[in-house]
C-alpha cells in the first residue's frame, strides 16, 4: 500500500459548489420559463398586455451626463427597460450593447432602455462618457 495521499483536484471546491449552484439556477430557470411562458424573446407577451393592467412604478428622477433631470413617468405607456450598471461591473458593460440593440429593434413600439449608472462622481460620469462615446449608443 502507498503512504501518498490520493491526487487533489485541479478545481477547489468553492469553485465546484459555485459551478453547481449557476447550472441549478440556470436549469430552474429554463424550467420555470418553459413552464408559466416567461421566455425573453417573446415581444409579442410584451404587446399583448394592456398598458392599463400593468402596475406603475413610482417615479423618481434620474440626472443624465449632461446635468438634465429626467422623470420616470416621462416615459408613460413605454414599456421600460432600468438597466442599473457600474463600471466596475463587466457583466452589466457586456449587456448594455445588447440592450442597445434591443431597443433600436424594438424602440418604435415603445420599448426604452434606460441605463443607470450607479456611481457617483466624476470618475463615474467621465467613464460614463467615454463607454457612450466608444459604443456610439443612443439610448
Amino acid at each position: 500500500m502507498s503512504d501518498e495521499s490520493p491526487e487533489r483536484s485541479q478545481f477547489p471546491n468553492w469553485f465546484k459548489i459555485t459551478l453547481v449552484v449557476v447550472v441549478a439556477v440556470l436549469i430552474g430557470s429554463a424550467y420555470l420559463a418553459q413552464r408559466f411562458g416567461l421566455g425573453l424573446s417573446a415581444p409579442e407577451k410584451m404587446e399583448a398586455a394592456a398598458v392599463e393592467s400593468r402596475e406603475a412604478v413610482p417615479d423618481f428622477i434620474l440626472t443624465d451626463a449632461d446635468g438634465k433631470q429626467k422623470h420616470l413617468s416621462e416615459y408613460h405607456g413605454d414599456v421600460v427597460i432600468l438597466s442599473f450598471w457600474a463600471s466596475w461591473c463587466g457583466p452589466c458593460l457586456v449587456e448594455l450593447p445588447t440592450f442597445a440593440e434591443i431597443e433600436k429593434q424594438y424602440g418604435d413600439r415603445g420599448l426604452r432602455v434606460v441605463p443607470v449608472n450607479v456611481e457617483e462622481g466624476k470618475v463615474g460620469l467621465e467613464f460614463a462618457k467615454g463607454f457612450w462615446a466608444k459604443n456610439g449608443f443612443k439610448f
